[in-house]
């Protein structure tokens, strides 16, 4: 029998490094929006879990009109991740993540970095 998985990928917020998405699509390959460069994922063919906190509504002008955008925040240190057009109850084609939020790797964080340089040397 052979068995059909897809990989499941990490992302962590850049800031400090808290788990916060979990997919089964490559993020950093997907199309980015020509507003903001943000990562669009689409809900209906992407498995996702995010661990985001609710950060919020808020209205952009845009040279079409007014975008607005349910913000995601990361749980620990509530950095800025991503947003929907819609609030979190409501189907959306799209959540956006914006560029430089994420990163694949723990250790790439700003805030795992310091711990690792706090240790580095040291005897472990």
């Amino acid at each position: 029998t052979h068995l059909n998985e897809n990989t499941l990928r990490n992302y962590y917020c850049s800031i400090c490094g808290s788990h916060s998405l979990v997919c089964d699509t490559d993020l950093f390959k997907l199309q980015q929006r020509n507003t903001d460069k943000s990562y669009a994922m689409p809900e209906a063919t992407v498995m996702t879990k995010s661990y985001c906190v609710a950060g919020g509504k808020i209205c952009l002008k845009r040279p079409k009109g007014i975008e607005v955008q349910y913000r995601m925040n990361c749980k620990d240190c509530s950095a800025i991740i991503g947003y929907r057009p819609v609030a979190k109850d409501r189907t959306s084609p799209y959540t956006y993540y914006f560029p430089d939020s994420l990163v694949a790797e723990q250790s790439e964080a700003v805030g795992m970095q310091k711990t690792v340089e706090a240790h580095a040397g040291q005897d472990l």
